[in-house]
């Protein structure tokens, strides 16, 4: 049965991808490359783009997000059984029915009662070890629901790759936290508008007139809106207001201050580390 969900996991995420018009088969499976993976990733995120929405009513709006995300989700599970594809893993053919039993087989002797082992407290001066200890254990390894078993890449890594590789978040919960991050930020539009360089008009006019590839400023330096100078101050000036991808675990109470100030100090001891390694080898050449 987990071979059989799986499979329609993997043919859901293609189709979300590539489009329904395909036929999905195991063969299509076989042939996944990565190139036409993020080929039409890219396609598909543009056209169910939030920002695509923008001037739609929040009926609309809320189902662009919904659309994009699973979009997100789609691309996640594809490159993950990717990954997995090309390390030696295959998908296991599903299962053959059981021959009939000439004799029934014997009962299995019970076994002992075990009561359940209660859940440790999370205490100020816990390590990664300990968090991953109390995580729950992934059913399938493609799915972004699974949390991430092994040790971490010996390379520098984003804060979110970093609680991934230590088994504390799964994919779900990155997406979840890059699109809250993104959503969040204040548009350029409205950034321009509060320095006065830009009024509703202008925004309206930009909208109407971006091709479905070129951001949004992009589209205001060509309509002639925004000089270079004016659009990198505002970019500047968007990241800055930007909330950290951090604050994301907090505010929907996945950890707790203490908790993330931990893992933080981890996440920077892990980057410095390799960056010590590369110094110290670029300096024995």
């Amino acid at each position: 049965m987990e071979t059989v969900a799986a499979e329609k996991e993997l043919f859901r995420s293609c189709e979300i991808i590539f489009g329904p018009e395909l036929t999905i088969s195991r063969e299509f499976l076989d042939y996944l490359q990565l190139s036409g993976i993020k080929s039409a990733y890219r396609k598909r995120a543009m056209e169910t783009h939030p920002d695509r929405a923008a001037l739609e009513n929040a009926r609309v709006q809320r189902q662009h997000h919904e659309l994009f995300h699973s979009v997100q989700e789609a691309y996640e599970k594809l490159i993950t059984f990717l990954d997995a594809k090309e390390k030696g893993y295959c998908l296991p053919l599903p299962a053959r029915p059981a021959r009939p039993q000439t004799q029934p087989p014997r009962p299995a002797p019970p076994k002992p009662h075990r009561p359940p082992q209660a859940r440790q407290p999370k205490t100020g001066t816990q390590t990664t070890a300990d968090f991953r200890s109390t995580a729950s254990q992934p059913s399938v390894f493609w799915d972004t629901e699974s949390l991430y078993q092994g040790q971490v890449p010996n390379r520098r890594l984003l804060l979110g790759h970093f609680l991934y590789y230590s088994g504390l978040i799964n994919w779900r919960t990155i997406i979840q936290a890059l699109i809250w991050q993104r959503t969040e930020r204040p548009r350029l539009g409205e950034i321009g508008q509060r320095f006065g360089l830009l009024n509703d008009a202008d925004v309206v006019q930009i909208l109407r007139n971006r091709p479905s590839l070129q951001p949004f400023g992009q589209t205001a330096m060509d309509l002639g809106l925004l000089s270079q100078p004016q659009l990198q101050m505002l970019v500047a000036h968007q990241k800055r207001l930007q909330k950290k991808f951090g604050e994301f675990f907090l505010e929907k109470r996945i950890l707790e201050p203490n908790e993330l100030r931990i893992l933080l100090q981890q996440y920077q001891e892990h980057n410095a580390s390799i960056s010590g390694q590369m110094y110290g080898s670029a300096f024995r050449r």
